[in-house]
């Protein structure tokens, strides 16, 4: 099992703005080995759950300090593996935990059958079993964006922007290349987000401070959702 502390800041910018420091992130930083495309991204999709009640979405939108994310999260379509994580946050403070799981027990689960974490030994997947079923934890929404990422080796920090913000109107297709998705953001805009262990070193904090905005807490989860509404 995988567990991460962090800091973590969003500023929602347009790509714009993201262009006018990207040469200088790229002078400091390196791109993560990850990246392949012509801007160096990568494509990410996951497949959020939430309880009976939508208790993790109401949590977003009240503005409650504690929340709290199941998610399964993919780079690949064809990929055997996938990651499935459990992300909590406390202000600007997160934790991720995440296991590996097969495409089939994704799929699986993408279909309410959550019996297969229980043939898992690490304690994240009896801990999921357990929330997921005593809070009746269901698929709602599937996420996808590129991501250009960029790697510090001091503080283990990693700055990336997610840009083609798109939700599903469906809660399954994790799989499905041609699943019918939606915008969540405005044209041209997406997510800035800095990721740091103890301290932003000074040269990355001038650049962040070129955008000349304050942090946001934006939802990828809840705004996919708000499409229902």
């Amino acid at each position: 099992m995988r567990n991460v502390f962090r800091k973590e800041i969003k500023y929602v910018v347009h790509e714009s703005q993201f262009y006018a420091i990207r040469s200088k992130l790229a002078a400091l930083m390196r791109l993560d080995p990850h990246a392949k495309g012509s801007l160096g991204e990568y494509h990410v999709r996951s497949l959020y759950f939430d309880s009976a009640g939508d208790r993790d979405l109401k949590d977003n939108l009240d503005g409650v300090l504690e929340k709290r994310k199941i998610r399964i999260r993919i780079y690949d379509p064809n990929s055997p593996t996938a990651l499935l994580e459990y992300k909590c946050k406390s202000g600007s403070d997160s934790r991720k935990m995440s296991i590996g799981i097969t495409k089939e027990e994704a799929i699986l689960m993408e279909n309410r059958h959550f019996e297969c974490l229980l043939n898992h030994q690490e304690e994240l997947a009896i801990f999921l079993y357990n929330k997921i079923t005593q809070n009746i934890y269901r698929p709602r929404t599937i996420v996808d964006y590129d991501r250009v990422p960029f790697l510090y080796p001091v503080g283990d920090t990693r700055i990336t922007f997610d840009y083609n913000l798109k939700g599903s109107l469906s809660p399954r297709g994790l799989y499905d290349e041609r699943l019918p998705m939606r915008a969540i953001m405005p044209s041209g805009f997406g997510v800035l987000e800095v990721k740091y262990n103890e301290f932003l070193v000074s040269p990355l904090q001038r650049i962040i401070s070129e955008l000349d905005q304050l942090p946001e807490a934006s939802s990828k989860y809840t705004n996919a959702r708000l499409i229902y509404y």
